[in-house]
């Protein structure tokens, strides 16, 4: 695949570079790994604390890819939705300990 390097004006034309030499899938591939990666280096804590802190790093670099203008929003709801659903998870689990 050959990339138009003529597109690229200034170092913020970079990122956008990626997205569009892939289909833009680029940056969503890469949020979604680095979610995995984390909650994978987490899961010595407990399932719950690995996907609450994993799924809140997704969250801000979400925000920040979305912002950008490189992701969809879509992630950012993905990742407020696994806060939410483990959260309710731990509440109803308890069995009132």
């Amino acid at each position: 695949m050959a990339v138009n390097w003529t597109n690229v004006t200034d170092f913020a034309d970079f990122p956008s570079l990626a997205n569009d030499a892939s289909g833009g899938t680029f940056w969503a591939g890469i949020l979604q790994m680095v979610w995995v990666v984390i909650l994978l280096l987490g899961m010595g804590y407990g399932l719950e604390i690995a996907l609450l802190f994993s799924a809140f790093i997704g969250l801000i670099l979400a925000l920040f890819l979305a912002y950008s203008g490189l992701v969809a929003f879509g992630f950012v709801v993905q990742f407020a939705a696994i806060i939410l659903v483990t959260i309710l998870y731990i509440i109803y689990s308890s069995d009132g300990k």
